[in-house]
């Protein structure tokens, strides 16, 4: 008769992309190896856009589900190109 759709409550939504709060640029080399990086701040530039997402990384990461599309979505953008907090 007709096809069942499996509906996305915005709730559950919103949680798919809960982690990336938890980003804030901090790594342990940074403490065993202190110059083995250049530490720097990340900006967000008015009107860009994400050029690049390593989808396979934020698999592994937890940052998004292992059945994720590798697509870029509006929310997905939004997540990930939010600056780490000061």
């Amino acid at each position: 008769m007709g096809t069942t759709q499996k509906k996305i409550h915005k709730s559950s939504e919103k949680k798919k992309y809960n982690k990336f709060h938890q980003i804030d640029g901090r790594h342990p080399l940074q403490q065993e190896c202190p110059d083995a990086f250049i530490s720097y701040k990340a900006r967000k530039r008015k009107g860009g856009k994400v050029a690049f997402f390593n989808f396979d990384l934020a698999k592994e990461m937890g940052l998004i589900p292992k059945s994720h599309p590798h697509e870029m979505n509006e929310e997905l953008e939004q997540k990930s190109s939010t600056p780490f907090p000061s």
